[in-house]
């Protein structure tokens, strides 16, 4: 990969924290923590490691399976890796590909099969090259009525289910602020995230899911 593309630019460690917002932009979450690491490997294989500490919150206790008490946050760590194409774009199979914008801007649209319709769509963009910035998307994208996790909505007396009225409309938004930091210090920010949103544990990271090779 040539440098000064945004993935070479890019590479390395990112520590910040996040906001989420539903669709009337009312805050669901007003802050969490986020530590990133971005791996550009031989092959044209990216990985982006990423790490969220959620402070006490249903949106904590939904990650962690419904089993976290009320007081405590809770940390989910992640891995992802694609592979970049011949056009440049970051592939991720089926979650959807990175394509350019420019050397600092990236854009991923996830589509759903059934309808067609965005679920989510990511921008990460660079300002210097110290400061990393993210704004996630989310889409009301079902082709029925749905409840917030996607559920189908029937009526308690028929049974029927309905298209859905919202489809395409925004559903919320997470925007993510990123200051780089050096590989070394992915454990200590880490550490002061959990501190910080009352996280009592360390996440282990998921399995990864192998890389697209379309």
């Amino acid at each position: 990969m040539a440098d000064g593309t945004f993935w070479a630019r890019a590479a390395g460690a990112w520590a910040g924290e996040a906001s989420y917002f539903d669709g009337a932009m009312q805050p669901i979450i007003p802050q969490y923590g986020n530590v990133l690491r971005i791996e550009v490997l031989p092959g044209g294989e990216v990985a982006i490691h990423e790490w969220k500490q959620y402070a006490p919150s249903e949106l904590a206790r939904r990650a962690a399976g419904g089993t976290l008490p009320p007081d405590e946050g809770f940390e989910v760590a992640s891995v992802q890796r694609g592979r970049l194409d011949a056009a440049g774009a970051l592939d991720f199979g089926a979650d959807g590909r990175f394509v350019p914008v420019d050397a600092h801007s990236v854009m991923r649209d996830q589509r759903d099969v059934e309808t067609g319709a965005s679920r989510y769509r990511m921008w990460h963009t660079l300002s210097g090259d110290t400061v990393l910035v993210t704004a996630n998307y989310g889409f009301w994208y079902t082709a029925l009525e749905a409840d917030y996790y996607n559920r189908p909505l029937r009526d308690p007396a028929t049974g029927e289910t309905r298209p859905n009225s919202r489809l395409g409309q925004l559903k919320g938004i997470s925007v993510f602020r990123y200051r780089r930091i050096e590989p070394a210090g992915i454990e200590a920010a880490r550490a002061e995230r959990r501190t910080r949103f009352q996280v009592r544990a360390p996440a282990v990271p998921r399995p990864p899911a192998p890389a697209s090779r379309g």
